[in-house]
């Protein structure tokens, strides 16, 4: 992946005037990548004396309670003051982290959409970008924004300018977004930039642990009553799939993120292929969720559940 320089060049103009009101969105139902790169960035321009304000459409995942900042993290679904509302409208400028069109925010859309002022922003590694951005860096050969993120700031102020804050944030969009590095778009400029992150200071044991093991009791009993009891094998047994209606996710106390890592199940040590999520079409129960397996032709593992509190990081660079 290789940035160009000319919208570098154009990023550093838009921030040269000082103590501008920027705005960080990130995606409806946000994920450690969203997350991470809105917390991160967010170091940045604060670190260059803007304000900034960090908005999600919904809460994020709570397994991501830990990350340092993310209490300042507004989210717009409970915002019952109007803070979200208020930083949109003043806004200066709007980065637009880990999507790639408005129209992804859905609850939030028409907020950003009613600022027609201010300069948008996109940092995403997804396909087709809608045109609607002032200024992109869409790069879909990333393996995540927070690699991108990480690509940016070192491109505009070196591998110095990351703190131990930033890089844990980083981090765990890195790791969660790549499938803990089993997905594609695994390059050696991806691990040289994991190796400046460890250089840091952070602990990818906790931060592991923080994000894959802390399982709700909810969680937990969710996580074997699909195994047991939703999961179909289908296609001469290379395919696995389940499905959750909302009356079982409430009987379970569904969260935000409790379906994180289903798709990840394996079958097989090796060369299991992941066919991802696989949304139900519309005239379905709009609260049912499936997931999809592709595996090789033996029986699947349940993986071991470990219920461990999360160990928050220590501060500082």
């Amino acid at each position: 992946m290789e940035l160009s320089k000319e919208r570098i060049e154009s990023l550093r103009e838009l921030l040269a005037p000082a103590n501008r009101k920027i705005v960080i969105v990130a995606h409806t139902n946000p994920d450690g990548d969203a997350v991470g790169s809105s917390l991160a960035w967010a170091e940045v321009l604060r670190g260059m004396g803007h304000t900034v304000t960090c908005i999600v459409p919904n809460k994020y995942p709570y397994f991501l309670d830990w990350m340092p900042g993310i209490g300042q993290v507004v989210v717009f679904k409970n915002d019952t003051a109007g803070d979200a509302v208020r930083a949109i409208a003043e806004a200066d400028l709007i980065f637009c982290l880990d999507f790639n069109a408005v129209s992804r925010l859905e609850i939030l859309s028409d907020t950003i959409a009613a600022n027609t002022t201010a300069r948008r922003v996109l940092i995403d590694h997804h396909l087709s970008p809608d045109g609607h951005f002032d200024l992109s860096f869409s790069y879909p050969d990333s393996s995540s924004t927070c690699f991108l993120v990480y690509s940016i700031v070192e491109a505009m102020f070196g591998t110095d300018a990351i703190t131990r804050q930033m890089a844990e944030a980083l981090y765990v969009g890195i790791m969660t977004d790549t499938g803990n590095f089993a997905y594609s778009f695994l390059t050696p400029e991806l691990f040289r930039a994991v190796a400046v992150l460890v250089e840091k200071g952070i602990s990818i044991p906790e931060i592991h642990n923080n994000v894959y093991n802390a399982y709700t009791e909810g969680r937990a009993r969710l996580f074997g009553y699909v195994i047991n009891r939703k999961m179909e094998i289908i296609q001469d047994g290379t395919v696995a799939y389940m499905s959750l209606m909302e009356n079982e996710m409430r009987r379970f106390q569904f969260q935000q993120g409790d379906s994180e890592g289903f798709r990840e199940l394996r079958a097989d040590d090796q060369e299991d292929e992941d066919v991802g999520h696989v949304p139900g079409p519309p005239q379905v129960h709009p609260r049912e969720f499936t997931f999809a397996r592709r595996c090789r032709r033996q029986p699947l593992r349940p993986q071991v559940l470990q219920r461990r509190r999360p160990q928050r990081m220590p501060r500082g660079r």
